[in-house]
């Protein structure tokens, strides 16, 4: 069995073609930015995508 980091989702410089516009655009500019801000402003974006989650799925 393989070891997963080495597959290409978990290589930073991988754009994979299947993934959305959004996402490869979003992985490409990561890539420019300091890795610390990039990690910062994503998990501020997870959060948000579970708290509008989370208050749809009370409606």
């Amino acid at each position: 069995m393989s070891d997963p980091s080495k597959q290409p989702d978990h290589d930073p410089r991988h754009i994979a073609i299947t993934k959305s516009d959004w996402l490869r655009n979003a992985k490409t500019t990561l890539l420019l930015r300091d890795p610390v801000d990039a990690l910062n402003d994503a998990e501020a974006l997870v959060a948000f995508c579970r708290q509008r989650l989370d208050a749809l799925s009370k409606k």
